[in-house]
């Protein structure tokens, strides 16, 4: 794998902005509670993205409390059991004929129930122009080096019963590689704390100035590269895994 990951190749040296992408081995369950460290491979520093996407989002369910609260606004037991059973039993056309007949409607009592904090995406749209040879390489080393990485290795050979049992194996991947993002120099500008994420999408537009072209050494002229990395594990307010570091 090449070491030459950066873009431009004197980003580290020209004193602006840049991301950072660390590519490491994909780090356990066990890995994380037991504090294992999982080796880094790659290491990428890019000029600052044309687009810059990040989006936390919580899911919530609706629910109707109508079956766990007393209905204490009725008079009778007759009229509590025929609300039960107009809601659970009678069908939705029905009900709904019944209450244009009455100018009436049930309560449903609805609320917003916490459900659980979705996993994060990333998104990183990157414009990169070729100048001259060296940087033209350097944009295919960084491609063609995140794509390897993106993807998972397949086992070719389980051995013993469970590889007999699997035809002579091949059926099995390895998790491919986790990442983490941060921007340097870090500022504090709310930039989102990315510590392990997967790189689940990598768009390559050939045309990034609008139109195909080649320089002299057969190098795409522009490209734009999008990347969208998703959280391996939830966030918490805690920041242990993720929104505000650890």
């Amino acid at each position: 794998m090449s070491h030459n990951l950066d873009y431009p190749v004197d980003i580290q040296s020209s004193g602006v902005p840049y991301i950072v992408i660390t590519a490491s081995e994909y780090a356990t369950v066990n890995m994380v509670v037991e504090g294992t460290p999982n080796p880094e491979v790659a290491t990428y520093h890019l000029v600052i993205p044309q687009s810059i996407q990040s989006s936390d989002n919580l899911s919530y369910d609706t629910a109707s409390l109508l079956n766990a609260q007393a209905l204490t606004d009725l008079t009778s037991i007759f009229s509590s059991l025929m609300n039960v059973f107009i809601n659970e039993v009678v069908p939705d056309s029905v009900k709904n004929n019944i209450s244009g007949g009455l100018g009436k409607a049930t309560n449903p009592k609805e609320e917003l129930l916490f459900k659980s904090p979705d996993l994060r995406t990333h998104t990183f749209t990157f414009n990169m122009f070729v100048k001259n040879k060296q940087e033209g390489d350097a944009i295919v080393n960084i491609i063609k080096s995140l794509r390897k990485l993106a993807y998972p290795e397949l086992i070719t050979d389980t051995g013993g019963a469970v590889g007999d049992f699997f035809a002579g194996g091949g059926n099995i991947f390895l998790y491919p590689h986790q990442f983490s993002v941060e921007m340097h120099p870090n500022n504090n500008n709310a930039f989102p704390y990315i510590p392990g994420a997967f790189l689940t999408s990598i768009t390559t537009n050939y045309a990034g100035s609008g139109r195909v072209s080649l320089t002299p050494d057969d190098h795409f002229q522009a490209i734009e590269l999008t990347l969208t990395f998703q959280d391996i594990r939830i966030s918490t307010a805690s920041g242990k895994f993720g929104i505000n570091g650890p």
